[in-house]
């Protein structure tokens, strides 16, 4: 290997992430916390983890219907608590 490949490493593909996404994810983070249970689990387990709703409710030994009731309600108090904090 010659000296200029060593000395000079290509250059890195991700960027540093932008300062309104790392707060955006804190305020989501603590919108979800401010849930509890089980809303900020079933939320974190369909929108994080990607899960299907059938399979949250199997794993959570609850109806799928409970399941939907939960994300539904949880994701009107996220918006309600997240619009206050844009304002």
């Amino acid at each position: 290997m010659s000296a200029d490949v060593t000395a000079n490493p290509p250059a890195r593909e991700d960027t540093p992430e932008s300062t309104d996404a790392v707060v955006d994810r804190v305020v989501v983070q603590q919108t979800l916390d401010q849930l509890g249970p089980p809303q900020d689990e079933i939320l974190r387990m369909a929108y994080t983890e990607d899960l299907p709703l059938k399979t949250i409710a199997e794993r959570l030994d609850m109806p799928l219907g409970t399941v939907k009731s939960h994300i539904h309600r949880g994701l009107a108090r996220m918006r309600k608590s997240l619009e206050v904090h844009n304002d």
